[in-house]
């Protein structure tokens, strides 16, 4: 394909809508709200993607190679780093400092239903419950704070990050989760939403481990790959689909033969990541030709995630002079079209 043919696709090519959204995005899923660029493009899908700010060491080679399905591996019993706390606030404790004003929250268990206080061990305020939340492991709960909602759950102790699912067309505004320890030992993830949200609106959540695995609260397992230096996943009882990648991550709900894309940007180098419908076959990147000298891609993966094999893929592009990086990934699908995304 020469530069002319390049340059007539990219042209030609209907530009899809995009939306920018960045109050959605999380700093590492743990202490502060992060204003980071975050474009997001969903076929029919209703997308609420949770960035999480990582480094990029370690990123090398390109590789274009077709990768093998994740295989999973006995859970860890050690706590993570999801619990990892400052050390001048208590494990059962988590600091909120989305939407206005800051807050202290600490979580206790009783009778085995985790509740919320705000304040600390010493001075504190028990919140009433507005809804709860149950699975194998145990109950959480929720409250509003304000003009916050407040939601605690059960997760595992090597538990490395932790999503609610919630309802498509609900807003939470910026969010902010991390994990906590209470005092009676028990394991459990906070979320604060910027909005109020209905207990109704929380489908469930889910969580990631140390050795790879990606579940859900109803107890179903992700199917997986890892790609891109993480993971992909998809809950196919849930048609829910998700990423959990350096530098960007995040759920939706849509359908296999929808596709998705996400990227994320950070010291000049670009991550996009998404699906693309089963049957599709990846052929290349594209680099806009008025951006040639200046744009180098490093890596190109792409594998098959689920019973359907649809196409999840990866690819990370770096700009050397400050300007955009942004690349386009060029694609067939099953009935032979070529796209670019």
């Amino acid at each position: 394909m020469n530069t002319s043919e390049i340059e007539r696709i990219l042209q030609d090519s209907p530009a899809p809508a995009m939306r920018v959204d960045p109050d959605r995005v999380v700093d590492g899923g743990r202490r502060r709200v992060a204003r980071s660029r975050l474009t997001y493009v969903g076929a029919g899908l209703a997308a609420a993607l949770l960035v999480l700010v990582a480094g990029v060491a370690g990123w090398q080679s390109y590789d274009t190679r077709s990768l093998q399905p994740a295989r999973h591996s006995p859970t860890a019993r050690t706590t993570s780093p999801f619990f990892t706390h400052d050390p001048t606030v208590a494990t059962n404790q988590f600091q909120s400092s989305v939407g206005s004003g800051t807050a202290t929250y600490s979580i206790v268990e009783r009778s085995g239903v985790l509740r919320i206080r705000r304040g600390d061990d010493r001075s504190y305020v028990d919140l009433p419950v507005v809804g709860t939340f149950r699975n194998q492991a145990g109950i959480g709960t929720s409250t509003n704070d304000h003009d916050r909602t407040v939601v605690v759950v059960p997760v595992p102790a090597d538990t490395l990050e932790a999503s609610l699912d919630i309802s498509s067309g609900v807003d939470p505004g910026g969010m902010e989760s991390g994990g906590v320890i209470t005092r009676s030992g028990s394991t459990a993830a906070v979320f604060v939403t910027e909005h109020h949200i209905a207990p109704s609106a929380v489908k469930g959540w889910w969580w990631r481990t140390r050795s790879g695995e990606v579940v859900a609260s109803t107890g179903e397992h992700a199917a997986t790959v890892g790609i891109g230096g993480g993971v992909m996943y998809q809950f196919v009882g849930q048609g829910l689909y998700g990423m959990s990648l350096p530098g960007l991550s995040g759920s939706w709900h849509g359908a296999p033969g929808d596709g998705h894309l996400a990227s994320a940007t950070r010291n000049r180098v670009w991550t996009t990541a998404g699906i693309l419908p089963p049957g599709s076959t990846i052929l290349g990147p594209v680099v806009p030709p008025s951006r040639a000298r200046a744009v180098t891609v490093d890596a190109v993966q792409h594998a098959p995630l689920g019973p359907d094999h649809t196409v999840a893929w990866f690819m990370r592009s770096r700009s050397t002079d400050g300007g955009s990086g942004s690349v386009s990934l060029r694609w067939r699908d099953a009935a032979g079209t070529v796209h670019l995304s």
